[in-house]
């Protein structure tokens, strides 16, 4: 089978990293074993959405993983194989959208008497009461008003 390892070295050489590397394998490896004694070069688009639309209604993957399958033979038909646009005439699965899940006033309250120290709690008070980033709040600067 010459797919899996022209399919590893061409994600080392463009530097993917290693856990890209483990998903992608993966999920091609998913693929191979569902077409069996098929030839992953002779799939056109057609065979590709069929595919899909089996990993959907039959196995009943999440969205989330028929996306990460699609980049996978996105990857193979395109950099490996060299076909261009390939994957232009396959449709990708709308994601599901998700609301941020937010803490009630007791979790808070937790949060922010978790700790000890007075520097931190300040920093999470200030965190949660303005709404800026960690990043922001670490960044900050004393300064003294000069009056």
């Amino acid at each position: 089978m010459h797919v899996m390892p022209l399919f590893k070295r061409e994600l080392v050489l463009k530097a993917y990293s290693a856990s890209t590397i483990r998903t992608y394998s993966n999920e091609m490896m998913q693929f191979l074993s569902a077409i069996k004694n098929n030839s992953a070069d002779d799939f056109d688009s057609d065979r590709i959405k069929n595919y899909l639309l089996y990993c959907f209604e039959k196995l009943r993957l999440s969205e989330n993983t028929v996306h990460s399958r699609m980049n996978a033979l996105k990857f193979y038909y395109e950099q490996v194989l060299k076909q261009e646009k390939f994957f232009w005439k396959i449709p990708r699965p709308k994601k599901q959208f998700q609301l941020p899940g937010f803490f009630n006033q007791d979790e808070i309250a937790a949060i922010i008497n978790s700790t000890p120290n007075v520097k931190y709690k300040t920093m999470l008070m200030l965190c949660y009461s303005t709404g800026l980033r960690v990043s922001e709040v670490v960044s900050l600067k004393n300064q003294q008003c000069i009056q």
